[in-house]
């Protein structure tokens, strides 16, 4: 299969076309394990800690640097999530079980912070995927998954 990626021009061009819908979230408390490259389990109501480093998996959409986070989700679930960093400029992309795209979102939350509401059309397992906007910057983040 052929994958083909946008520049950093191009995907923030077709950001900025579709538009955002922001949210935002308190942090009541975080867990979860920071930088270890594999999927870390989420549910409705988690809020994690996490790192990426420079041997993090790549997303199965563009190939950039991103910690996986999975979940469970039904049809009609109403999710929200959002990610900040003090690090870098944060970027989620959510993915089925057969890695193809559900949703992304850029600068949906306060500055350089993203923000996401999305109604599931399935049920199953989906991937957060928490990443920066370069593909490439390293750093700290915060996740938190919310259902409506």
């Amino acid at each position: 299969a052929q994958t083909t990626t946008m520049t950093e021009h191009e995907r923030r061009t077709f950001l900025t076309g579709i538009g955002a819908v922001g949210v935002t979230a308190g942090l009541a408390g975080c867990s979860g394990l920071p930088g270890l490259g594999s999927n870390v389990e989420m549910s409705y109501g988690d809020e994690v800690e996490g790192e990426i480093i420079e041997d993090s998996p790549d997303d199965p959409i563009y190939g950039d640097l991103a910690e996986p986070h999975t979940f469970q989700g039904s049809d009609g679930d109403d999710i929200e999530i959002d990610m900040t960093s003090g690090d870098f400029d944060t970027y989620l992309i959510v993915t089925d079980e057969d890695e193809e795209l559900v949703v992304e979102e850029d600068d949906g939350g306060p500055g350089f912070n993203s923000s996401l509401e999305h109604e599931l059309d399935d049920d199953g397992v989906f991937t957060v995927w928490a990443g920066s906007f370069s593909g490439e910057a390293t750093g700290d983040y915060e996740l938190e998954l919310d259902e409506d």
